[in-house]
């Protein structure tokens, strides 16, 4: 069991999902002070990452989703920098086509391969487009943390390309439930002592909202990220 601190919301201190968000964070340490992060989906637990990342001590925290009013609210959370797929500079892009053909001399020549991408990047799209898109976006010798549920069946990556760039991939889930229940705990320290920010997400419904809600969570309308119900 974990206590709720009179200064947090019922809807703020929802831990399950908390103490997820900061086991995922935690394989991805910052390893200086500043250093640039990127994090691929900005759905609740997205957000949760990016303002994890920002109090861990990230500086450039580069978030990147389908929709607008996602990116918006990356911002709110300590995003520096935001983009629609399709809108994403072609510096961070480290591909085939933008480092060129592959050079297996190991002759160190091979300057796009160590200049384009991004050194961390942080999954929670849950889509094999996010997926491939995040596994691109990393740059060589870099890391690619894999937070979202891919669930629905074999997906697709083009480990030709990550091979290549000797990414280092983890897994960012967790099955130990002890472990778990005590970063529930942790949590609540976090936010009660402001270090971790991340208030006003979650909102309470009645249950004869139910219908409405899930509506409103499938098509994104309404500012909706999170909900939860009264018993």
């Amino acid at each position: 069991m974990a206590h709720v601190p009179d200064s947090l919301k019922d809807e703020d201190a929802i831990s399950e999902p908390l103490a997820c968000l900061l086991s995922a964070a935690m394989k991805l340490p910052v390893q200086t002070l500043g250093d640039t992060v990127a994090v691929v989906g900005c759905g609740y637990m997205g957000l949760g990452a990016i303002s994890l990342f920002k109090a861990m001590g990230y500086g450039e925290i580069i978030a990147i989703d389908l929709r607008p009013e996602a990116l918006e609210n990356a911002k709110r959370f300590g995003a520096t920098q935001t983009y629609l797929p399709k809108d994403i500079p072609g510096s961070y892009i480290s591909d085939f086509e933008t480092i060129g053909k592959a050079d297996l001399t190991r002759s160190g020549d091979n300057a796009e391969l160590f200049a384009l991408g991004i050194p961390t990047v942080m999954e929670f799209a849950g889509t094999e487009s996010g997926l491939q898109l995040a596994g691109r976006l990393v740059k060589a010798h870099g890391r690619l943390g894999i937070g979202g549920y891919h669930n629905e069946g074999p997906v697709t990556i083009d480990y030709k390309l990550w091979n290549f760039k000797a990414i280092t991939t983890i897994n960012c889930h967790e099955r130990r439930i002890a472990y778990e229940a005590g970063l529930c705990k942790r949590c609540m320290e976090l936010l009660d002592k402001g270090i971790w920010k991340f208030t006003g997400v979650t909102k309470i419904y009645d249950t004869e909202d139910f219908d409405r809600v899930s509506e409103m969570m499938e098509n994104h309308t309404d500012g909706f990220i999170k909900g939860a119900f009264r018993p």
